[in-house]
């Protein structure tokens, strides 16, 4: 007898609806009706009776009903307990933005360490890095540090980072020292996964109202392509220093990077719950993180050089004046 039968009709008896079963089973309701059909066939009896409507349970669905239900609890801690078991020594980390160079780092890390588990996953939603710390789900979590930091949480910075704005030099701000997020109200916005959701932070914390944002959420545009966008003058953006490090093009010479006035600095940092336990292998694999992780990441990125390469750039792409055209 399959148990995820069971499961389901526990949900079908609770709230006494296919529909909303399935819902919450994350299946077809058809599929749902057809695993508790086949339940009914091994137990040899009906269980529910879909004549009525709400639908209802006959007399030995009630009696099932309520055996199985002091019985769900037991059922669930003990599954819970045989995770626990296999999952003992297995070391999560979760890191935001989902970038192979965080995978190429840990992929180095658990080939040098070969009697440690460990798991690691991407993710894009700048949001929610604080909350998957906090969840227990992982060891920790790797990100650019919170705007909002909740409490339980410890805190570490791996390596300095800054947040931007990129615009061509045609904007009024682009020759500033700093650009505050008021001055950018109206203004369209592309930007990757990753640095729309910090965009969208910056949104609830400050008065700042951006206008379109590009590409619409969910639609994946290459990273690069987006930036070339914005050298073509169709909006500007704002990404972290090191994920701009990493880009080189010919259009870069229209572009300058801002600091922004409100968040300048936007480091790096290592999450985990203030709670959490500490074995040696978690300690050495911090260790390992704020040691070495750095050196798997793009450099900083010189905000001097790189607005410096734009200038001369077009300097020398600027005909001489002792020269005919």
């Amino acid at each position: 007898m399959e148990t995820a039968y069971i499961k389901y009709f526990l949900s079908v008896a609770r709230c006494l609806s296919f529909s909303q079963a399935a819902e919450e089973n994350n299946i077809s309701q058809s599929a749902l009706s057809k695993a508790i059909m086949r339940l009914e066939r091994e137990l040899g009896c009906k269980l529910i009776d879909r004549r009525s409507h709400p639908v209802s349970l006959t007399q030995a669905g009630t009696y099932f009903f309520e055996r199985m239900s002091s019985l769900e609890p037991v059922y669930n801690e003990a599954m819970d307990h045989l995770r626990s078991i296999a999952s003992e020594g297995t070391l999560r980390i979760r890191y935001y933005p989902n970038s192979y160079k965080y995978r190429t780092a840990f992929a180095s890390y658990a080939e040098c360490n070969a009697d440690l588990k460990l798991q690691w996953e991407g993710a894009v939603d700048y949001n929610d890095a604080a909350s998957a710390a906090l969840s227990g789900k992982y060891d920790f979590v790797i990100c650019n540090m919170p705007l909002q930091l909740p409490d339980g949480l410890r805190m570490t910075e791996i390596c300095a980072d800054e947040l931007y704005l990129l615009a061509t030099d045609t904007y009024a701000f682009a020759d500033r020292d700093s650009v505050s997020l008021r001055e950018l109200n109206g203004l369209n916005f592309i930007e990757s996964p990753y640095s729309r959701s910090i965009m969208m932070k910056l949104t609830e914390l400050f008065e700042f109202v951006p206008g379109k944002v590009f590409p619409p959420e969910g639609e994946n545009v290459r990273r690069e392509e987006l930036i070339y966008m914005i050298a073509l003058g169709k909006g500007v953006g704002i990404y972290t220093g090191r994920d701009l490090r990493s880009f080189s093009a010919d259009g870069r010479n229209q572009l300058r990077i801002i600091p922004i006035k409100e968040v300048p600095s936007l480091p790096v940092v290592l999450l985990e719950r203030e709670s959490a336990a500490e074995p040696p292998a978690r300690a050495r694999l911090r260790t390992w993180i704020l040691e070495n992780f750095e050196s798997y990441l793009s450099e900083r990125l010189d905000l001097e050089e790189f607005n410096t390469h734009g200038r001369n750039k077009r300097k020398k792409e600027t005909p001489d004046d002792d020269f005919p055209n």
